[in-house]
């Protein structure tokens, strides 16, 4: 049997409509949706309020940060301890 038969369809199999007209259609008129739904949403008519004067007191008042100084450093240095390594010992076998 050769291994092509493994894929054919039976033959009285129905097959699916090769139509890709309904599908570009359907896309092209869910684009026309999309763009259209985009436009709408971004020229939506703008409340046009008149431009009102208003004034803002303000004062202004003149600051300083102070920061103490930190206190100064002290090092505190000692004498490390006399590292003290014995020597190897040394094993010699057969003397």
């Amino acid at each position: 049997m050769r291994p092509s038969y493994r894929y054919d369809p039976p033959p009285n199999f129905p097959q699916p409509p090769k139509s890709r007209g309904i599908k570009v259609a359907v896309l092209a008129g869910l684009a026309v949706i999309y763009i259209g739904g985009y436009w709408t949403v971004s020229h939506w008519p703008k409340k046009k309020l008149p431009p009102q004067i208003v004034t803002i007191p303000v004062d202004v008042v003149k600051w300083q940060q102070r920061v103490p100084l930190p206190p100064p450093l002290h090092p505190h240095m000692e004498t490390p301890q006399p590292v003290v390594i014995p020597p190897p010992r040394l094993v010699i076998r057969g003397h």
